[in-house]
């Protein structure tokens, strides 16, 4: 998929994150990448403190192609996490 439209967008020496803004502005996905694919074999390559400060740094309405693969969220991927608080399911 590759679009150009406002996004939210944030980098740093480990991370990058982009906002994406579903139709009608209530509600976004943010997605968290490494800079490195060896940090995703750490047990925690982001942690809610980490994730607390994408979301406070964040820049909102800047405009750019953004380019991600297809990919699809099952329910039975997230069944473990259920029972758990975002925070909590951060934490794991």
């Amino acid at each position: 998929m590759s679009d150009f439209f406002p996004a939210g967008y944030t980098e740093d020496d480990r991370l990058q994150a982009v906002k994406l803004w579903y139709q009608g502005g209530q509600i976004a996905m943010i997605v968290v990448l490494p800079r490195k694919v060896a940090a995703l074999a750490r047990p925690s390559f982001l942690t809610a403190a980490d994730f607390a400060n994408v979301l406070s740094v964040i820049k909102d309405e800047r405009r750019g192609v953004v380019q991600m693969p297809k990919f699809e969220v099952s329910a039975t991927s997230a069944s473990e996490y259920r029972h758990l608080t975002a925070k909590e399911a951060l934490n794991k």
